[in-house]
């Protein structure tokens, strides 16, 4: 590679990411070289820069005259033509709405949800992603085994993370959409240095001020979570947290300022 201009593309890096040091080396001796590099996991490089990819586009409601134009309808359409040529989009496209935005335009998600349209309208299909995650398996061979499903690459993200990171990530299951890096520290005591460690591993995501988990994180998260004593404590402490935040924003509520 030394004396070439060259890109080297690198898939699926976090397998390796303790060994990323390798890739300065890299580029140390081979100054017209450009590396993109894939990973679930921040590489932490001084070259490095960091090109976040969340889920495709999606419709809003409002959209669905038209949701040809979104890419994450257009992938669920796509796939489920492979296994449905009869499917009329246009017919179903409020469920496909809903569809897509419950996966958050995730590809896999996507792929695997519209290959019940063989069996299930998309309707039904919005209707059981409401309940859960069971339709995000393969039923046939059409995907390799490290995308079988959704808890296959959830699996494969839980292996990377260190014991306090699965248990604070855990208990930030029982927040459903945003909360603030304060609550994530009251709820599920975590520390700065962890909220950044499940950022960097693509767990945890920042809208403009707030965090979040996506949807079906939040539901495997959820899973290791579990009924027991340490889910009876995530969920108290969620509780306790915004009956104190109710109890602070009451005076402000009662003299009727409107941000309270």
């Amino acid at each position: 590679l030394q004396n070439r201009q060259v890109l080297l593309v690198l898939d699926n890096f976090e397998q390796l990411a303790p060994d990323a040091s390798i890739l300065e080396q890299l580029l140390a001796a081979a100054p017209r070289l450009k590396l993109v590099v894939t990973s679930r996991v921040r590489l932490a490089l001084a070259p490095e820069w960091l090109l976040p990819l969340d889920g495709l586009p999606c419709p809003e409601d409002e959209d669905r005259d038209r949701i040809e134009a979104f890419d994450a309808a257009r992938l669920f359409v796509r796939a489920a033509h492979r296994v449905n040529p009869a499917l009329a989009s246009a017919a179903e496209a409020a469920a496909i709405v809903e569809i897509c935005r419950q996966v958050e335009g995730l590809p896999l998600a996507l792929e695997l949800a519209a290959a019940w349209t063989r069996v299930l309208s998309c309707d039904a299909i919005a209707a059981e992603l409401r309940q859960g995650i069971e339709l995000l398996r393969a039923t046939d061979s059409a995907h390799p085994m490290r995308h079988a499903s959704i808890e296959v690459v959830f699996e494969q993200s839980w292996q990377l993370l260190g014991a306090i990171e699965r248990e604070v990530l855990a208990q930030l299951s029982v927040f459903h959409g945003s909360f603030s890096a304060e609550a994530a520290r009251a709820v599920a005591g975590a520390p700065l240095p962890v909220v950044a460690a499940l950022s960097d591993k693509s767990l945890l995501h920042k809208d403009d001020t707030r965090l979040r988990l996506h949807p079906l994180v939040q539901q495997l998260a959820a899973e290791r979570l579990g009924e027991g004593e340490a889910g009876e404590a995530a969920r108290s402490a969620h509780a306790a947290y915004f009956h104190r935040l109710l109890q602070q924003l009451r005076p402000a509520v009662a003299s009727g300022e409107r941000a309270a």
